[in-house]
């Protein structure tokens, strides 16, 4: 498998979460839920709140949008 990114997860507060990039940028998404990699620090939009879904996992944002993933 080739690695195109790794993502740090760091705890916040209340079960809130951001997830930073290995080049020091911070994953944000807006109210439409378009997802960027560019903040150099953590505001509400950088902020995710994990979820338990029947697929697995996805995070959830300030916006209620979610973002997903899977193993492959």
């Amino acid at each position: 498998h080739d690695v195109s990114q790794v993502f740090v997860g760091q705890s916040l507060i209340r079960g809130q979460f951001s997830l930073k990039t290995s080049m020091g940028k911070y994953l944000s998404s807006d109210s439409v839920g378009k997802v960027t990699a560019g903040s150099t620090a953590v505001s509400e939009l950088e902020q995710w709140f994990p979820m338990k879904t029947d697929d697995g996992f996805a995070f959830r944002n300030i916006h209620g949008k979610f973002l997903s993933f899977d193993r492959d």
